[in-house]
């Protein structure tokens, strides 16, 4: 019985360790804008970051105007605070947001 719970452990802290690790091959950024559109955040991200974004302009609203401060953040949490329920998905050197209950 103390061998299995040692197994389960160890499978645990490997599957752990491996999604950080994949968390962290994102890009991360550093930004401060203040009242800029959300189309102005993306391009930042896109210049500082050599990734490209991919969505529907349908989505949301590119000239919503936002604030964000990051300082070596993930790109998915500066995405979340400017495109509250948007999601991520990261391929290459494209980001793709996929809006709330959508797909792509």
């Amino acid at each position: 019985m103390q061998r299995v719970k040692l197994l389960l452990a160890s499978i645990a802290i490997c599957l752990s360790a491996g999604s950080v690790s994949l968390y962290a091959q994102g890009p991360r950024v550093t930004l401060d804008m203040q009242n800029a559109t959300v189309l102005e955040v993306l391009e930042s991200i896109e210049q500082i970051s050599d990734y490209a974004f991919f969505y529907n302009n349908a989505d949301f609203d590119t000239g919503r105007r936002v604030s964000v401060k990051a300082d070596n953040q993930p790109v998915e949490t500066v995405i979340a605070s400017i495109l509250p329920g948007f999601t991520c998905r990261i391929d290459n050197k494209k980001i793709i947001l996929v809006k709330p209950g959508g797909g792509e």
